[in-house]
């Protein structure tokens, strides 16, 4: 995944710069350093927001996870059908939350 992530931003980001050479009607190799940075930038800024996307998911699981803790027993059936036929694991991980284990799977 990190890999196509940085191809997709190496990519985006050298099509940007040639577009915009382009648009400015400049020869497009005069700075070949500069399309080589901006490719670079480019897969960096990918990775970074894949990185990101994983990381606010777990924290938002978490929440969830501590969320359902605090009201099991008063909300049960409301949680089951906001949450349909994915109710019987995350509720398995409450239950192991509670007795101490891990949130992140």
């Amino acid at each position: 995944m990190p890999l196509g992530a940085s191809f997709v931003g190496a990519f985006s980001a050298g099509t940007i710069t040639l577009y915009t050479r382009a648009f400015r009607k400049a020869p497009f190799f005069t700075k070949p350093w500069e399309l080589a940075i901006c490719m670079g930038l480019g897969a960096w800024v990918a990775n970074k927001a894949l990185s990101l996307e994983e990381y606010y998911a777990a924290v938002g699981k978490q929440y969830l996870l501590e969320k359902m803790a605090r009201n099991q027993g008063v909300l049960d059936q409301q949680y089951v059908d906001l949450l349909g036929n994915s109710y019987d694991r995350i509720v398995g991980d409450v239950e192991r939350a509670k007795a101490g284990g891990s949130f992140a799977r």
